[in-house]
């Protein structure tokens, strides 16, 4: 059957600057039936990048297991309550590359004891890499003009109310015509 009310969460405690390299982070899948079918709800997931799988996912309760390079949810791990079902992972980043993604399967169970009328849905997190710093603030300089422009004998400087402890005129050829 289609989804209908069904929803799938996943987070992480990667910092909003992004995930760095060789690096550690717990990730939580919750899914929720929304009311329809049965407490036993499963999943599957990984991360991925261009090339293929990135990183390591290592299971950290006898909640999940790893099955390759997809981490999945035990015989244990399928029963929920109140329609939901919650699994937390940690994926070490590795060498993985920006822009890899969380892919997540869930398998919401009707309960009738076949996979007639389960509902499979899918939901992905796109995780973007720490580029170190590349990025700074910008510094607000204050505003100021002077005209005419070009000035031929006199200029007119138009400051802001802000100490000034140099003011120094260049010509063209970048030789100090004057110094205040």
């Amino acid at each position: 059957p289609a989804r209908t009310t069904e929803s799938i969460n996943i987070s992480t405690n990667i910092p909003s600057s992004g995930f760095q390299a060789d690096s550690v982070y717990t990730i939580t899948v919750t899914a929720n039936n929304g009311g329809n079918g049965s407490n036993r709800i499963g999943f599957m997931a990984s991360v991925e990048d261009a090339a293929g799988h990135a990183g390591t996912l290592q299971s950290t309760d006898g909640r999940t297991r790893i099955t390759g390079s997809y981490i999945t949810q035990t015989s244990s791990g399928v029963s929920g309550s109140n329609g939901e079902n919650s699994w937390t992972f940690d994926w070490d980043a590795g060498q993985a590359a920006d822009q890899s993604t969380i892919y997540v399967m869930a398998n919401f169970s009707n309960g009738n004891g076949s996979t007639s009328g389960d509902v499979i849905y899918s939901e992905s997190l796109t995780l973007s890499k720490d580029q170190g710093g590349l990025s700074q603030a910008e510094t607000k300089l204050p505003t100021w003009s002077i005209y005419p422009n070009p000035v031929q004998t006199f200029a007119q400087l138009s400051l802001p109310k802000t100490q000034i402890d140099a003011l120094m005129i260049y010509d063209l050829k970048g030789a100090l015509l004057q110094r205040y």
